[in-house]
């Protein structure tokens, strides 16, 4: 369909319209909001990933377009802009320094300590501390 700005105020939440001769480009919907996003399968590893480009009406119709030619293009080239964001994140994941000992910690802190009482914790830590050692280094 073309864009059409009464229709998308009046897109229902948790719904989208797609652009006509724009394949992925869509305007999806919340309870409060409007975003514009990009859907494409990853060169990468063939996996359907979605990156949001902005918020309608903040960033236009024409502002969109511009931004998903410039993801397609780098889709077409073999880049994966979703991951190359995530990465971006949180440098700390990238493969060449992530340890079995960072995954471990990360998983201790972000998870066990937080839903677990603290002996529970103490003992997965005490797992951990046992037994991680010849893996700990691998990558």
């Amino acid at each position: 369909m073309r864009f059409d700005a009464r229709q998308a105020k009046q897109i229902p939440p948790w719904e989208h319209i797609t652009i006509d001769g724009f394949p992925g480009l869509r305007l999806q919907a919340t309870q409060t909001r409007r975003s514009w996003t990009y859907r494409y399968k990853s060169p990468v590893d063939d996996r359907m990933r979605q990156i949001k480009l902005g918020e309608w009406p903040a960033m236009s119709y024409a502002a969109a377009i511009a931004e998903w030619e410039k993801l397609r293009s780098a889709r077409d080239a073999g880049g994966d802009a979703a991951a190359a964001k995530r990465v971006g994140k949180d440098p700390a994941t990238t493969p060449s320094d992530y340890t079995v000992r960072r995954l471990c910690d990360d998983y201790l802190a972000g998870h066990v300590e937080r839903n677990r009482k603290a002996k529970g914790a103490d003992i997965i830590r005490l797992t951990f501390a046992n037994t991680l050692s010849p893996i700990a280094h691998a990558r």
